[in-house]
């Protein structure tokens, strides 16, 4: 009785470190995906917080429920896989977003996945099992154990050959509803619960045509993925060739802007040239000076303020930031904003993923746009690259008061009549890294935001 109670002790342990395996590989996977490092200690307490939440719900407070349930009845064993599919799937998306990513909707979305792969890659190699234990005996969850190792091994392999970085971004970038991301994760996740109800089984035994039609599912499931990525590598292609077509139009129209100006003044030059010289013969000092001054402030406001504007934008080497400037600066100039852009060293890549850095941008520039217009303000861009960090600060006038203190919440505007949905989004955007921060200052009609992106995450 005693060496029953011992043998039944260490297989729980087994399978519970089997268990543990397979929850560490996919939230590994997932981090990698989202290239996300978090410290080693948070990594551990939302592991061990998905098994003792696991087990503490669904194996303490929900088990009876489970165990009405009849063995033989293929509807109940549907259920209950059903159950152990959701639950596991919901508390290791509950970790996620508490302790690593607080994208909740790639989260949903990723981790249906990564699940569903381990269901898919758990049946093909758990009918191999058979072939040499049974449930019942001490060696199945010992080999359930290497079993999981070899699943998170491929899993892990996964995320590079099948590009799923690219794939989860373009999703991440449509920006899709709630609604529409948790029913296409329960879809995902349907496949899952899918398999046992087309290849029904009773009995533990090695049955080759249950391995045959997972083998022919993964097979499809991953040429489906790679067609998906074959096709937004040919967007993005598209895009990107686009983006720097259009940037390369207003580089030109910035060129022939300078050039206009350049013949205006060769023709102005000639003229105040005459006209000091006719002053200096009638010694009207006064004269000259202020002709000279008049010179030197028509060349600053239109030839050299634009060359010096063409060579701090050579100093963004992220195509997708500069096309943004561009279009920025021009929507600018038409709407007859003071613009001033510093970029201290080339800015090149960083630590988190381009479109967040053009949407943070491009929300602060906008913010800053609305406001300067309705006020005849102006506007300063700084970016400051180092080894350490790149730091945005956007200056900007405002006619009014603002109180920082309200600015973290959903509709705070600096405008009036305006939602702020733009500060809100912001903010979501830097809740997703670690390694930025974000401080807001006002004082003397400057309202300024500063935005330090790390190069190592904390």
């Amino acid at each position: 009785m005693q060496y029953l109670l011992t043998s039944d002790f260490i297989y729980e342990l087994l399978v519970l470190l089997a268990n543990t395996i397979t929850v560490a590989g996919i939230m590994s996977t997932y981090l990698k995906t989202r290239n996300i490092k978090p410290k080693l200690k948070i990594y551990f307490i939302a592991l061990i917080f998905v098994m003792i939440s696991y087990t503490f719900i669904f194996d303490i407070l929900l088990k009876p429920l489970v165990e009405n349930l009849n063995p033989d009845s293929y509807t109940d064993i549907l259920i209950s896989w059903l159950y152990a599919n959701l639950s596991n799937y919901s508390m290791i998306v509950l970790s996620i977003h508490l302790f690593l990513d607080k994208n909740l909707k790639l989260n949903l979305f990723i981790t249906s996945i990564f699940w569903s792969m381990y269901g898919l890659l758990f049946f093909c190699f758990n009918n191999f099992l058979y072939l040499f234990t049974s449930p019942e005996m001490l060696l199945y969850p010992m080999l359930g154990i290497i079993m999981a190792i070899v699943i998170f091994i491929i899993q892990y392999s996964s995320v590079k050959f099948l590009r799923f970085k690219k794939l989860f971004e373009e999703f991440n970038n449509r920006n899709y509803p709630y609604w529409f991301v948790i029913s296409v994760s329960i879809l995902v996740l349907m496949i899952v619960v899918w398999v046992p109800a087309v290849i029904p089984r009773y009995d533990s035994e090695f049955r080759i045509e249950e391995l045959f039609t997972l083998v022919v599912i993964l097979s499809l499931l991953v040429l489906l993925v790679r067609y998906s990525y074959n096709l937004i590598r040919i967007k993005t292609e598209y895009e990107y060739n686009q983006m720097i077509l259009n940037q390369q139009n207003l580089y030109i129209k910035d060129l022939e802007d300078i050039q206009q100006n350049m013949r205006i003044f060769k023709h102005d030059y000639k003229n105040m040239m005459s006209s000091i010289y006719l002053n200096s013969k009638e010694g009207n000092l006064k004269e000259i000076e202020n002709l000279i001054s008049d010179m030197i402030d028509e060349f600053d406001e239109n030839i050299d303020s634009k060359m010096s504007l063409t060579t701090q934008l050579s100093n963004i080497q992220i195509n997708e930031v500069k096309s943004l400037l561009f279009k920025k600066i021009t929507e600018i100039h038409k709407r007859n904003i003071d613009f001033h852009l510093e970029v201290v060293k080339p800015v090149q890549k960083n630590n988190i993923q381009t479109v967040d850095l053009v949407r943070m941008l491009g929300i602060l520039l906008d913010n800053a746009i609305e406001e300067v217009e309705e006020n005849h303000g102006d506007i300063t861009l700084l970016m400051i690259q180092d080894e350490d960090a790149l730091t945005i600060v956007v200056d900007n006038y405002v006619n009014r008061d603002v109180n920082i203190n309200e600015i973290d919440g959903n509709g705070f505007s600096t405008k009036e009549n305006h939602l702020g949905i733009g500060l809100h989004s912001l903010e979501n955007i830097i809740n997703k890294y670690s390694n930025i921060s974000h401080n807001i200052s006002c004082k003397n009609n400057r309202f300024v935001q500063e935005i330090i992106i790390l190069m190592v995450r904390r």
